[in-house]
Order: C-alpha cells, then structure tokens, then sequence
C-alpha cells in the first residue's frame, strides 16, 4: 500500500514538474515574440537651419516609425506658447517638412514625436521675411567666397533708382558701378560672412544667403610683458595679463600701466574684464572669484572654499558665466554674489568664451570638444558640439565678435574653426606655447604664450 502511495506520489510530482517547465516555455516564447518597445527618434541635421515661415527645410533623422504619423513640434525658446506642428509619414530620411505659418521670427526647440518618445531638441530659428524695396529685388550674386577688396557683382532687378546703399555683415559697401541688374562693389577690409541688405530711403531688403567672407591674417610682435598665462581687453583696448600670481595692465601699444595685484599667497588662474568697467580674476587655490578694487586689493564675489582652475566670460548680455575644470560645471554669477547652475557633466574644461549673439563656447580635455551654449536659456542641457579634436592642452578660446569666427590655442599653433572635424591653421611655431587670446575693439587678436616674453597681434581682415 505503501508502496503504491509512494508511485502515486512520484507521478503526481513528475507531472507538476513538467506542467510547470511547460508554462515557463510557454511564457518565455509569448514574451520573445511581443515587440520591441520603439527606439527614441534624433533630429540629426536641418538644412538651412534658420528660415521664413512656408520655406521647405530638409531635416535628417534616425529611429522614425514608418508605420504611423511622426509629429514635428516647434517651440519658441523665449515664449513656449508660439508653437507650430508639422504631421506626417516618413517612410525614408532625411524628410522635408514646410516651416508652419503660426510660427514668428525667433528661436525654435524643434522635436520629434515617435510613437510615445519624443527626441531631444534641436535649434531652428524662424526668420522675418524679405522686405522688398521699391520692387528691387536681389537674385544672386558671385563669387560665392570673397576676400578684401575683392571685386563682387551681385544680380537682380529694379536696382536703377531704388538702391540709396547696400551692406554686408553690416558693414557699408562702396558701390563702384549701378545698372537697373547690376551692383559691383570693391569688398570692404573686415567685412567677414553676412547677408546682403539693399537700401532705399532707410527701408532695409535683405537677400537670404550669405556672402561666404575668407579672412586674411598678419601678425606682429609687440610688448615686452607677454608671457602670460591668461589674457583679457577692456572696451578702450587695454590689456590685463595674469602672470601667476599678478595681474598687470597695459596700454593698447603694450607699454606697462601698472601690476594692479600682486599676491605670493595666490595663484590667478582666469581674467574677465567686464563690459561696466569691473575687473575679475579667479584664484585657484580655493576656487575663488574676485574684484580687483583696488591696488593690491580684491573683494570676494564667490568662492568654492576648494582648489578649482575656474575660467571667466561675460556674455553679450552682460551676465557672468564661469566653468570649474574639476567638476566640469558652468555656472552663472549673479550680482547679489548668488550662483545657479547652467549646464554640467562636461569634466575636464580648459576654457570658456562668449560671442555677439549671447552664446557661450566651452572648450574639453576630456572628449576633446568644442561645445555652443544658448546663454538665453536658464539651464541649457542640449549643446551643439561644434568641433573635435586629438588633443587640447591648454584650450584658450576666443570668438571674434563681428565677423563670428571661432579661434582655440592649440599646444604651438592658433586655429580656426571650419567645421565640426576640420580647422584651419592661422598661426604656429614649434617652440611656442600659445595659452590665451583676447580681441581689440577693433576686432585685432591678441595671444599670450607661456614661453615667449611678447605679445603676439594678429590683424584679421
């Protein structure tokens, strides 16, 4: 009896462990066959990446569903009640996609709708349209690139009496000759990449393409006082060097004004000479940010009570903004001496700069990179990474203010950016280490080195 009990017993155990196998395949082989959740969709490019309202613009995305309609969101970085949708199936990228009509001249945050994923923003600005003059109206233009004095033609109609002068960039042409279809002009030195505005009686109308402008360079040594670690000119074109543990100040010529702090308990690691006149330097000691106030005097703004190499800029918008390479943060300083936090997780920063248009560039030793930062933002978390490199050591970086060009001291040699892998090469030598540079009122650049007791100028025209 016993016996049977055990057989009983053994089956009934057999058959609950078979039944329970059974329902763990079958489980497994329900899940292995559910779909896999969508992958979050990326705006990869915009082309133009500014435009009029009713423009077709060509975007290039990845992770988009074929399947069911994707929805384009565009939103008003300054007013996040403009915004505008563009619905549609993509079955291929890039797509083209026609700017909505209820959108105004600004910057946009322009999203994609996958499924239940929305991707990260990208920038898009809207731009006002054309006004045309008296029924003038520019064509085209050529060459595309030009250099100073450089002679170009531009095309059109109805230029016989409806054009009083014409700009590039901003800057007024000479106009050499004047046909009903034609304008020629001898290009202006400085001039640098723009658009072309025609105007009659003071009514602006501006050609949507820019003039291609290619720079040409010459450099001058000058002052005995230029071995310097940082460098920074005020808005009557004197310049302030930090040699270590002093900050001394020079005539635009170079000649010795005065040390104005000389500290052995401190070393300087940054200087910002702001737009109002104030003087700041940073002390990398106890990561502190300081007022000159006077001879030998220094008035603490803010202070981190810890070692931190902090570096300086004033954007165009005369805030203060200052990164700290060991936590990789960019703050902003407030005039009540207060911080708040604008962006981070960048590590390593060798240096920080700002440019006209209120934006704020961060150079990175630890990926190598050039990253742009809306500096109208509260906390810009999405930067554009403008370039990459092999290497930064020291990173310097400098944004020339008219013309937008964007110059990094890399190790023995000055480069400009071209594009997201290339630069160009403006200025090198083997044995000097270029550290900082900083722009004249008149757009003139200016390089301290850490191994050559000179400034070096460099004329850009």
């Amino acid at each position: 009896m016993n016996k049977v009990k055990s057989l009983v017993g053994y089956i009934n155990f057999r058959i609950t462990v078979f039944l329970l196998l059974f329902g763990i395949f079958t489980f497994s082989c329900k899940k292995s066959n559910d779909p896999a959740p969508a992958s979050t969709p990326q705006i990869t490019n915009i082309n133009p990446d500014s435009a009029e309202v009713g423009k077709v613009i060509t975007v290039s995305i990845t992770n988009f569903s074929s399947t069911e309609n994707n929805t384009f969101t565009f939103t008003n970085i300054s007013n996040s009640a403009i915004t505008g949708t563009v619905i549609t199936m993509i079955d291929h990228s890039p797509v083209t996609i026609v700017v909505p009509s209820t959108l105004t001249a600004g910057r946009y945050n322009l999203t994609l709708n996958n499924a239940s994923q929305t991707s990260a923003a990208v920038v898009f600005k809207v731009i006002s349209a054309a006004v045309i003059v008296n029924g003038a109206v520019i064509t085209g233009f050529s060459p595309d690139t030009v250099s100073m004095n450089q002679t170009l033609t531009i095309t059109g109609t109805n230029f016989l009496n409806n054009v009083d002068s014409l700009t590039i960039n901003g800057v007024k042409q000479n106009i050499t000759s004047l046909t009903a279809n034609t304008i020629v002009l001898s290009v202006l030195p400085k001039t640098f990449t723009g658009k072309i505005i025609i105007y009659k009686g003071g009514s602006p109308s501006p050609f949507d393409k820019n003039v291609a402008y290619k720079e040409t360079y010459s450099s001058t040594q000058f002052s005995t006082y230029g071995k310097a670690d940082r460098i920074s000119i005020d808005n009557s074109g004197n310049i302030y060097l930090i040699t270590y543990n002093a900050v001394i100040k020079l005539s635009s010529a170079g000649a010795l004004i005065d040390t104005l702090v000389k500290q052995d308990t401190t070393t300087f690691e940054d200087i910002c000479a702001r737009a109002n006149g104030d003087i700041l330097v940073s002390g990398q000691t106890r990561g502190t940010i300081f007022k000159i106030a006077g001879k030998n005097q220094l008035t603490v703004l803010y202070s981190f009570k810890k070692s931190a190499d902090i570096f300086l800029t004033e954007s165009s918008n005369k805030e203060l903004f200052f990164s700290t390479s060991t936590d990789g943060e960019v703050y902003r300083l407030k005039d009540n001496g207060t911080i708040s936090a604008f962006t981070s997780n960048l590590f390593e920063i060798a240096g920080i700069a700002s440019d006209a248009h209120n934006f704020v560039y961060v150079t990175n030793k630890y990926s190598f990179s050039l990253s742009k930062f809306d500096a109208s933002i509260i906390n810009d978390t999405n930067p554009t990474e403008l370039a990459h490199y092999s290497t930064i050591d020291y990173g310097g970086i400098g944004v020339h203010s008219k013309g937008g060009m964007i110059y990094i001291c890399q190790n023995h040699r000055i480069t400009k950016i071209v594009n997201y892998s290339t630069w160009a090469l403006i200025t090198g030598l083997s044995d000097t280490f270029y550290n900082d540079m900083a722009f004249t009122p008149s757009g003139d650049m200016v390089v301290c080195s850490g191994s050559k007791a000179y400034l070096l100028r460099i004329t850009i025209n």
